[in-house]
């Protein structure tokens, strides 16, 4: 447990030296699945916490209709959804790293906004309507920092130029969004079925 969470500290040396970390991630740090699931964990409970209790100018849901499965659910299954497309993408265009590894480096990459939504609750509780740009500067610097870095990653990882590092991704947030679309049109038609069903049966029940 004591190397795990060392190995969860190190997620912090991503910042500021991403091409070693995501090296030594690859290559020698032991536990980082570990690691980074505590990291995911950590961020879900963090998330959690702040639509609870971030300035209500800034929080644009009503914290006693904030459904937390839903908020874990949403930060989970992307995370689930880019590391299988970018795996399966990466796999017919040579990419050296596995499924595992684009889990791992992804949410080391999300190091910033972890580490940003403590002060972001504190900000939030403390500016004014006037002041808000501060605390937009702040939070979508660190979320645009924490893409860079996954994009950092994801070369790493995968061994590509940053070129071919930038297609993948770009192919694979279509594949994101396709899937997204796949679903919708999958529940449509699911609860058109539903209907039609109800239906008939209403109509049969009714002439029995």
């Amino acid at each position: 447990m004591k190397d795990t969470l060392r190995t969860m500290l190190y997620s912090l040396h991503v910042i500021f030296h991403p091409f070693e970390c995501f090296w030594e991630v690859k290559h020698r740090r032991k536990n980082t699945f570990a690691a980074a699931n505590l990291l995911l964990v950590l961020y879900c409970l963090l998330i959690t916490i702040s639509n609870q209790t971030s300035g209500f100018l800034f929080n644009y849901v009503n914290p006693e209709e904030r459904n937390v499965l839903m908020d874990v659910v949403s930060i989970v299954l992307p995370l689930i959804m880019w590391s299988v497309l970018n795996w399966a993408l990466s796999t017919l265009l040579d990419g050296k790293g596995t499924m595992k590894e684009i889990w791992i480096a992804t949410i080391y990459g999300m190091t910033p906004m972890i580490i940003s939504v403590i002060p972001g609750i504190i900000i939030s509780r403390f500016l004014t309507l006037d002041e808000s740009m501060f605390y937009s500067v702040f939070m979508n610097g660190m979320f645009y920092w924490s893409l860079i870095l996954i994009l950092l990653g994801n070369m790493v990882i995968h061994e590509y130029t940053l070129k071919k590092t930038i297609l993948i991704a770009l192919f694979t947030l279509i594949g994101f969004v396709a899937v997204v679309l796949i679903f919708i049109i999958f529940l449509s038609t699911f609860q058109q079925l539903i209907i039609f069903i109800n239906t008939i049966y209403a109509e049969f029940k009714y002439r029995l």
